[in-house]
């Protein structure tokens, strides 16, 4: 007998391009945070397999990083600033970039030279 598929779950509730991600260390318990195109990042359950929250950023994101504790996880957006987003609280009603989203770190700009 042959399997239908070699997955267990599928994370489908994206709209546009997946740019980055990434999966915390914990194992089969872990989460996976993925930035898109659309200027959100979704949190998913591995063990779940559901989405956990997602998170509209003022620009889109090219690259996340999660901390080591888990707590919070770090979003550098098009726009020039890296955000910082909460895993672990409600929400943040009163941060100026929205939900879930505690603040940005500093302006950044890229330069390549050929």
């Amino acid at each position: 007998m042959e399997a239908r598929h070699v997955y267990e779950h599928s994370f489908s509730e994206h709209t546009l391009l997946v740019i980055d991600v990434v999966i915390g260390y914990g194992g089969s318990n872990a989460i996976i945070v993925s930035a898109f195109e659309d200027r959100t990042c979704k949190v998913w359950s591995l063990s779940k397999g559901r989405l956990l929250r997602n998170i509209v950023f003022p620009y889109v994101i090219d690259a996340i990083a999660l901390d080591p504790g888990e707590h919070v996880f770090y979003a550098g957006g098009r726009g020039g600033k890296a955000y910082i987003a909460a895993l672990s609280v409600t929400s943040y009603g009163d941060s100026i970039y929205g939900m879930y989203i505690v603040g940005s770190l500093f302006e950044y700009r890229f330069t390549t030279s050929i």
